[in-house]
Formats: C-alpha cells, sequence, structure tokens
C-alpha cells in the first residue's frame, strides 16, 4: 500500500490537506493527515510527504520535522504554500534543494516561486478554502433574514483579525469614516477572529469602539455565510477579505503601518498582494477610508472593482477544483 502524509499545523492548511487526504482516501489511496502541532514520526509505509508552511518557525517545527525524516530516508517531499508569498518563508529554506514539487495557489504565486525552487515542479492548483467562496450555501435574502437586515440596508462587514492592536485601529477608523458618511441606512457586522486571545477573552471587549448602528455577531457563524448578505468587506489583509473576492464582493483594506508590519512578517514583502491587484481598495486613515467607500457604493467604481478581481482571482467552475488539481499533483509522485 502506497501511504501519503500530509502535515501541516497552521488552521487554513490543515484544512486544505485535510480535504485533500480525504479525496485522496476516496479514490483508493492510503493517505494520512497529521497535525504539525507536535514531534511526528513518519509511518513506516510512507511513501510521500507534502506539508504545509507554517506562519513562524516555531509552528512549523512539526512540517520540518516530517520532511526532514523524510529526506533521510530517500522519500519525495512536497510543499503547500496556501497564501501569498508564503512560499518564500525563510525558515523552510533546507527544505527548498529537496523539494519536488510545490503547491501554490495563483498563477502569480508559481511565477514569485520560480527562483527559490528551481528544481521542483511547481504548480499553480487554486486554494480549496478560498474557492469554497464561489459555492455559498445560502442566497442574499436568506441572510438578510437570519440575521435581520432589510434589503435597503448598506451591509458593511468588519471581520476582525488575530491581533487586538490591530482591531482596535481598524474599529477605530470605521467608526470615524462613518460618523463623516453619517447614513442611517448603513448596518456594520462585526465577527470577532477565535485567535485573538482578547476576544476569547471577552467576547464584548470591542463594543465601546463599534459605530453606532453595528451588530457582532459571535458562536459559530462563519465568514463565508455571510458574505452573500454583504455590500462591502473592510478588512485589514485578512482571508475573509480572500473569500469576499472571490465571491466578488467589494473588498477595502486597511493598510497602515501596523497592519503593514505584520502583512511583511508573514508575507515577506510590505503589501498585500489584492490591494497590488487592484483587487481590493488599500487605506491608511479615515480620509481614505470614506473616499474608498464612495468609491464602491457607487455604480462605475464597484464596477472597476469587480472586474480586477475577476481578472486577478478566476473562479473555479465546480467546488472541488483546486482539491483536485491537488490530488492530480500528489499521485504523479507516488
Amino acid at each position: 500500500m502506497r501511504g501519503i502524509v500530509l502535515v501541516a499545523a497552521d488552521f487554513a492548511p490543515s484544512t486544505a490537506l485535510g480535504m485533500v487526504a480525504e479525496e485522496l482516501r476516496s479514490r483508493g489511496e492510503s493517505a494520512t493527515f497529521i497535525s504539525g502541532k507536535g514531534e511526528i514520526v513518519l509511518p513506516e509505509d510512507t511513501t510521500v510527504v507534502i506539508a504545509g508552511m507554517a506562519h513562524s518557525p516555531e509552528m512549523a517545527q512539526g512540517e520540518l520535522g516530517a520532511l526532514r525524516q523524510a529526506v533521510r530516508k530517500g522519500i519525495p517531499i512536497g510543499l503547500y504554500a496556501d497564501t501569498f508569498d508564503c512560499a518564500g518563508r525563510e525558515w523552510f529554506a533546507e527544505a527548498r534543494k529537496n523539494t519536488q514539487f510545490l503547491i501554490v495557489p495563483t498563477e502569480k504565486e508559481k511565477t514569485k516561486a520560480l527562483e527559490l525552487f528551481p528544481r521542483a515542479n511547481i504548480v499553480a492548483t487554486g486554494n480549496p478554502l478560498w474557492e469554497a467562496s464561489v459555492f455559498p450555501e445560502s442566497t442574499r435574502a436568506e441572510v438578510r433574514k437570519r440575521i435581520s437586515m432589510t434589503e435597503d440596508q448598506i451591509v458593511i462587514f468588519c471581520p476582525l483579525r488575530k491581533e487586538s492592536h490591530i482591531n482596535r485601529e481598524h474599529l477605530w477608523l470605521v467608526r470615524q469614516a462613518l460618523e463623516r458618511i453619517d447614513n442611517e441606512k448603513i448596518l456594520v457586522v462585526v465577527t470577532g477572529h477565535p485567535g485573538d486571545e482578547t476576544y476569547k477573552e471577552n467576547p464584548d471587549a470591542y463594543r465601546p469602539l463599534f459605530p453606532a448602528n453595528a451588530i457582532q455577531l459571535v458562536g459559530t457563524t462563519l465568514v463565508k455565510e455571510l458574505l452573500p448578505g454583504t455590500d462591502v468587506v473592510i478588512g485589514a489583509g485578512s482571508g475573509a477579505g480572500i473569500d469576499a473576492i472571490y465571491q466578488r464582493v467589494p473588498v477595502i483594506d486597511v493598510m497602515t503601518e501596523l497592519v503593514l508590519n505584520e502583512v511583511e512578517r508573514l508575507h515577506r514583502r510590505r503589501v498585500w498582494q489584492p490591494v497590488e491587484d487592484g483587487s481590493s481598495i488599500g487605506i491608511k486613515n479615515v480620509e481614505e477610508l470614506v473616499s474608498a467607500l464612495e468609491q464602491v457604493t457607487s455604480g462605475a467604481g464597484k464596477d472597476r472593482l469587480l472586474a480586477a478581481q475577476e481578472k486577478a482571482y478566476p473562479r473555479p467552475t465546480h467546488p472541488k477544483q483546486a482539491v483536485h488539481a491537488m490530488v492530480a499533483e500528489i499521485q504523479e509522485w507516488i
């Protein structure tokens, strides 16, 4: 039996590789997903290892340990770089020369990775989690009814990040901008991040910063479930904004120094890729946020933004397109 081992530590690549493992098993392969949070011992029947690329050296230790074991045993290894500039994370530099294949989400990420992985087969498959946003389970009307939104309201969705200091700045900017716009039809919907310690300790911690007409959804509500009913997303360089792009919802990203510091730490570059692509509008202050909101709530400005999203992030034709492409590449190495 051919043993395929998939390893990841971070939530998003873990979820994606779990989906891939399930698809492999449905095709009769022996596929095992192992959490990268801790020491890993590869099964004796391992014939190929594919690992995620965690966001920090500390989180990546399990993934790196699995890769080192595979290299010592002469087992082919692959990497899954699930997001922007992920392939360039320096703590995976030791694995580059031995990497047989690299899976990235877009053609632009493939181009960036070529000089880092000159010997690897690099394939742009899409990201299973991003692409899942294309196929929401609810309609706009159903989402709005579920959370008591009327059709004439302008719904602004503010998904928060893990970092409390960024969340406070994010909400302050939104509050200041909406006070200037003063449109009673605007409703702001806020969701906390499950990885935010401040939010976990006190779900009401950010309420004093909310705009006047705002609600917070807590519990198990998923970002993807809310997007069909949303008119605008104001994020801060997070995955929720990417989900919105795939649903063709206008996105504005807070790109202050605090946010750019975190983007640079995670992605090696001081730029958020969707802003560079023109798929999201980057703002640094209240004035720019007011202007961006005026753009995306007008016909022409919104149309230009959605056209840029379509060009940079084409949507899949079926829900498992990325998973199937990832499986096809992995099967080439067993």
